[in-house]
């Protein structure tokens, strides 16, 4: 799930609404995505400019 995640922001990045590609809910659902992963995912993308996935907390 995290390249698939990782392809959505790069090709999507901070620019799903308002553009013409779609609501974040549409665009989440056409690369199977869940709609808060897709959200977290795009707002660590605004906000870092990184899509690799975060390691875990709990380990």
């Amino acid at each position: 799930m995290g390249s698939r995640l990782r392809v959505l922001l790069k090709v999507h990045g901070g620019l799903c609404e308002g553009m013409g590609k779609g609501s974040q809910a549409d665009i989440a659902s056409s690369y199977r995505v869940d709609l808060r992963t897709f959200q977290r995912g795009l707002s660590r993308f605004n906000e870092t400019g990184q899509t690799a996935p975060r390691p875990r907390g709990h380990r």
